[in-house]
């Protein structure tokens, strides 16, 4: 019997840079988590913090971020674009360009 497996979805590796200090990540089960970086952390667990969290693409870009004023750039723009209209699972790491190391 074959059986198939599939990597479990780990917040911090399913991860889109949207802008300096500014990323989108998801938490694979529920939303996505619109996150800051806050540089002056001790450690890189904590380097992260999430500061919204979205069930939908319109709460996403029409409200999260506005309201704290993060500025996406162009290509993070095209991806978000294309987000599905509501949270699904794995999502953003089907399109998200890799990051740069963190």
């Amino acid at each position: 019997m074959n059986v198939l497996t599939f990597p479990t979805l780990v917040p911090r590796e399913t991860t889109l840079r949207l802008c300096d200090g500014w990323r989108l990540a998801e938490d694979g089960e529920l939303q996505w988590m619109l996150q800051r970086e806050n540089p002056k952390a001790k450690d890189t667990r904590n380097r992260w913090r999430p500061v919204a969290f979205c069930g939908t693409r319109e709460g996403l870009l029409q409200v999260a971020l506005p309201h704290h004023r993060a500025r996406p750039t162009d290509a993070a723009c095209c991806v978000l674009k294309r987000l599905p209209a509501h949270y699904r699972p794995g999502a953003l790491a089907a399109m998200a360009m890799p990051a740069a190391a963190e």
